[in-house]
């Protein structure tokens, strides 16, 4: 007959999982004018303006500068920190390219006759669809009036609509779309000679 084993409790001998290790953030490994740069060029949006914020080149020519800039843009670690941060303020303002993309459009497409009814009078900011209402940067009320002093009495205002720049929207949908690149791979391949 068997004897019942005893209920004996083993030591676990399996090794704790190592610590995981901790992903290095882009930034540790740009010096601190790097990381500025990077942040200006996303806050901005131009490399030489950047440029100038991050490493203040007082006595530098123009032209040195904007190379310095590209070269300094064209950095691997550069463009991955450029591409992180770009990528943490769409996530902060809960944004994706598509609907940076499709802003754009609406504004590089938007009808002026949107804004105004039937009788071709303005219409009250809440009847402009919302989608039309982007492409409005301003609007100025001015209010008219005929006679002076105690006579005075007003006969209607005058509302001046600042509209966003249609063309500055359509440049930007051409950039992402590589609109230029195409262009400019056009424009490599015409050769013109003179003399020959």
């Amino acid at each position: 007959m068997s004897k019942p084993t005893p209920n004996i409790k083993r030591a676990n001998t399996k090794k704790p999982p190592a610590p995981k290790a901790k992903k290095k953030r882009v930034s540790d490994s740009l010096t601190p004018k790097q990381e500025k740069f990077c942040i200006e060029y996303v806050r901005i949006g131009n490399k030489s303006e950047a440029y100038r914020n991050a490493y203040n080149p007082k006595n530098s020519k123009e032209e040195t500068i904007n190379e310095n800039a590209s070269r300094l843009s064209k950095n691997s670690k550069v463009l991955a920190r450029v591409k992180q941060l770009r990528e943490e303020l769409l996530e902060r303002n809960k944004m994706t390219l598509d609907k940076v993309v499709q802003g754009i459009a609406e504004i590089a497409t938007f009808d002026i006759a949107e804004l105004y009814d039937e009788n071709n009078n303005l219409k009250s900011i809440h009847d402009i669809p919302a989608n039309i209402r982007t492409a409005i940067s301003g609007i100025k009320t001015l209010e008219e009036f005929d006679g002076f002093g105690k006579d005075r009495t007003s006969i209607g205002f005058t509302k001046d609509v600042k509209i966003i720049n249609k063309m500055e929207a359509y440049r930007e949908l051409m950039k992402h779309f590589g609109g230029y690149e195409n262009n400019n791979k056009q424009k490599s391949k015409i050769r013109v000679g003179f003399g020959e």
